[in-house]
């Protein structure tokens, strides 16, 4: 199933488009419209769908414009062109942009499904090297699993799996219902109760060992997560706590 994001300021464009993929929605599945260049770009970003469908000439910002943001942070979607100007030099724009491919308007049913399976197919990684958004995700939460203690940047994260920032942002969001900054502490509060349990360390020397530097914002993000200062719980425990 690919998720697509249409952008067209023409309204029948936009109606065609959207019968043609609801016609296979056993393959596809719309998770918006867009009207201007600008809005493509927000909507990529909060979406980050599998396939985007830009018209060159659109209001704001144009089609190779957005096109060039989005292809910054969404550097695994497919982005096709969608145009009545079949130029060569939009064609020259396309390759430097790093854009998948293009379509003349007014393209036929088919000719517009063949050119997002070509697309596709070329995008999909070769078994030696698997960049699949999923295993990117899984590969960051094994990260911060390891390696909770350390400074844990989003720049960090994303150059480890290759992913620009945003595109990072948007697919971990996507597939955990946390953002990243959340997932890092719910894992080092998870260290944290254990630590705080099964050890003699201080409340002090537990916040370092689990990636906090400072100490009352680990109390703070401690209570937040477990309704209890890390002392109160170790009252509850009958476990005797000094600093």
């Amino acid at each position: 199933m690919y998720t697509v994001l249409i952008a067209d300021d023409e309204f029948i464009e936009r109606k065609y488009l959207r019968k043609i993929f609801e016609k296979h929605s056993d393959s596809f599945r719309i998770v918006g419209e867009a009207l201007n260049g600008k809005e493509a770009v927000d909507k990529s970003r909060h979406f980050a769908p599998d396939i985007i469908i830009l018209d060159i000439n659109m209001p704001s910002i144009n089609g190779l414009e957005a096109a060039k943001i989005i292809k910054d942070f969404l550097p695994q979607s497919t982005i096709i062109l969608n145009t009545a100007y079949a130029e060569f030099e939009f064609a020259r724009l396309a390759l430097e942009y790093r854009l998948d491919g293009y379509l003349l308007k007014p393209s036929k049913e088919d000719e517009i499904l063949k050119c997002i399976q070509k697309c596709t197919n070329r995008m999909r990684p070769s078994p030696s090297l698997p960049v699949k958004n999923e295993d990117g995700v899984e590969k960051v939460k094994a990260k911060i699993e390891e390696e909770y203690m350390q400074n844990l940047s989003l720049n960090t994260l994303s150059s480890f799996v290759h992913f620009s920032p945003s595109y990072l942002s948007t697919i971990f969001h996507r597939q955990t219902g946390m953002t990243i900054t959340e997932y890092v502490r719910k894992v080092r509060i998870s260290h944290a109760i254990d630590m705080l349990e099964n050890s003699a360390d201080s409340v002090c020397e537990i916040a370092k060992k689990c990636g906090f530097s400072n100490i009352p914002h680990f109390n703070r993000v401690f209570k937040k997560y477990t309704g209890n200062s890390p002392i109160e719980l170790r009252k509850k425990m009958n476990i005797y706590e000094t600093y």
